[in-house]
């Protein structure tokens, strides 16, 4: 078991973990306890960790509790590994570990880390996307390893791609949060002047308190998302779209689950 390595006197600070050896605070009464351990697991996560079986990139922030490592910061992380390594293995392969930065320090300083490593993530928004997705074409990727690495849907990828030959002002309207990737992805195969100018009648029909708040840590849904959706074909274009966060965007797969449309890539839920 992995929490031998927190023998007295270690003076390590980074750890590799099985991720059914990590302990997640469930309890409301523990110090510790973070909301977001009770979300659904995020199927687009999970997919990007088995992607190559890359697993886990970014080390979990762990303390130390009666001999356990018990997750300070990266409860989705660990889920979403611990439901890799299950279909990792379930198909023939073998699971991964998960990095983890042990930090030392009272309730209150672990408190803070939680808190400041989630308000440091800088999300790269739907341009900065395109042109990561551009660069991996590039170097010789397809579109469906594409999906596979950035955990996002084949819809998803196709507008990123159409982004790519949209103007600059375009561009500059959905970084403003005037105009929704897909919006704009409908204008890419319009001649420079019509995109421009349909772009410009599109966003000033929207109004001002229904535009996207464009945040410079966290890629938010627009408020008319938030809104407007009702239908089962509404809700999957915004998804496809890509203009939304994992975690909204796990939400909203989960509320539209029926029968209905089973052949759509819903998040698996957690057992309890």
């Amino acid at each position: 078991m992995g929490t031998k390595i927190f023998e007295a006197g270690s003076k390590r600070d980074m750890y590799w973990f099985d991720p059914e050896d990590l302990i997640l605070i469930n309890s409301k009464l523990h110090p510790l306890y973070d909301p977001r351990v009770e979300e659904p697991v995020e199927e687009a996560m999970v997919k990007n960790m088995m992607y190559n079986n890359q697993g886990v990139l970014e080390p979990v922030i762990i303390c130390k509790e009666e001999g356990r490592p018990i997750v300070v910061a990266g409860r989705k992380r660990v889920k979403a590994a611990r439901e890799a390594c299950k279909r990792l293995e379930k198909m023939g392969g073998k699971g991964f570990k998960v990095p983890t930065i042990y930090k030392r320090g009272d309730e209150k300083d672990l408190y803070s880390m939680l808190i400041t490593e989630n308000e440091q993530r800088v999300d790269d928004g739907v341009l900065g996307k395109a042109e990561k997705l551009k660069a991996f074409l590039n170097l010789g990727g397809t579109k469906k390893e594409a999906a596979e690495a950035f955990g996002v849907s084949a819809g998803t990828i196709s507008n990123w791609d159409k982004l790519l030959d949209l103007t600059p002002k375009v561009k500059k309207l959905v970084s403003q949060g005037k105009l929704s990737a897909s919006q704009a992805a409908n204008l890419a195969g319009l001649e420079k002047e019509e995109q421009n100018t349909k772009a410009e009648e599109i966003s000033s029909t929207v109004p001002d308190g229904q535009k996207a708040k464009v945040s410079k840590t966290k890629n938010v849904s627009t408020a008319k998302t938030r809104k407007s959706v009702r239908s089962f074909a509404e809700v999957k274009a915004v998804i496809e779209a890509g203009d939304i966060d994992l975690e909204t965007e796990a939400i909203l797969k989960w509320f539209i689950k029926d029968d209905k449309h089973k052949d759509f890539p819903y998040p698996e839920m957690e057992e309890e």
